[in-house]
């Protein structure tokens, strides 16, 4: 984390892999997310399985710490080969399907969002959304968002 402002790169991988996995899974297909399956978390070696958008720097820097990065890879290649299987799977009248209500509050219920300052506003903009909307953001342009943010933080580094 090269300033105060910034995140590292491990949780910008964990960030969006995290968000892709309960949107996809809870949003969209209505399944278990994939961090339930397989036993990621203990593989991961955290017990952290929220979003992470209400961590402060302290937070960040020890779940950075604490992620097996061999399996944050694994991890995120299971949460892109399933997205690739409900997206496959989707008609195109699902994509102007509406986010339900007992989904996101589903997605309260498990924690994946935290419902506090900082995270909880992540309800309500995927409650405006339809799957189409979900693919497109976050699935698609967050994705580019915070990879771009971790080449930047690769830079800041390299330049230390």
């Amino acid at each position: 984390m090269p300033t105060i402002k910034d995140e590292t790169i491990a949780w910008c991988l964990w960030h969006i892999t995290r968000i892709e996995d309960i949107t996809m899974n809870i949003l969209v297909a209505n399944e278990t997310q994939i961090i339930y399956k397989g036993n990621w978390l203990e593989k991961l070696g955290v017990t952290v399985c929220d979003t992470g958008n209400s961590m402060t720097d302290e937070e960040i820097i020890d779940l950075s710490s604490r992620l097996s990065m061999q399996e944050l890879r694994q991890y995120r290649i299971a949460v892109g080969r399933t997205t690739r299987e409900i997206i496959t799977s989707l008609q195109p009248a699902d994509l102007k399907g509406k986010i339900k209500s007992d989904r996101l509050q589903r997605i309260l219920d498990e924690g994946a969002v935290l419902n506090v300052v900082g995270a909880n506003w992540l309800i309500d903009f995927w409650g405006r959304k339809n799957v189409a909307g979900i693919l497109l953001m976050p699935v698609t342009r967050h994705q580019m968002v915070h990879l771009n943010a971790a080449m930047h933080l690769k830079k800041k580094c390299q330049l230390q």
